[in-house]
């Protein structure tokens, strides 16, 4: 073999090592990003309002005095440990709405919140908002 066969050779073959080094060091740095994303990602929502207004589908008329249960999840769990993997402690709201079809609550701490409502006359719905600071869920109920 030449030298300048070797030469190129020896060219190639950096080049490929140069370039697997590139793809290890992006896929290693991808996997940091995601796993620093996860954790992130994964705390619980401070000081969440949850509101909106309880009516008649067909009429639009507003529904007093009609139950409101909303559950709240949290990493953090009634014992005090906290596992970013999954919501850990359980919160369980009781509420009415007012002579104006109104309900709201404030929870401390939460990372997924399911209303569900529902009463004698009207069919239980039941809601699964995306998780914010201040969720507005107006719910129109159907009669049964």
């Amino acid at each position: 073999m030449s030298p300048l066969a070797k030469k190129k050779k020896i060219i190639k073959f950096i080049r490929c090592f140069l370039y697997s080094l590139l793809f290890s060091c992006l896929a290693v740095a991808l996997f940091v990003a995601y796993v620093v994303l996860a954790i992130i990602s994964n705390v619980d929502q401070r000081n969440v309002k949850v509101e909106g207004i309880v009516m008649d589908e067909n009429t639009n008329q507003r529904l007093a005095n009609t139950s409101v249960i909303i559950y709240s999840e949290r990493f953090m769990s009634d014992r005090g440990t906290q596992n970013y993997d999954s919501c850990q402690g359980f919160d369980t709201l009781y509420l009415q709405t007012d002579h104006r079809g109104y309900y709201s609550v404030s929870i401390d701490y939460s990372c997924a919140v399911t209303i569900r409502v529902g009463g004698e006359k009207y069919r239980r719905k039941v809601y699964y908002p995306p998780l914010r600071k201040r969720i507005i869920q107006n719910i129109y109920l159907e009669r049964k």
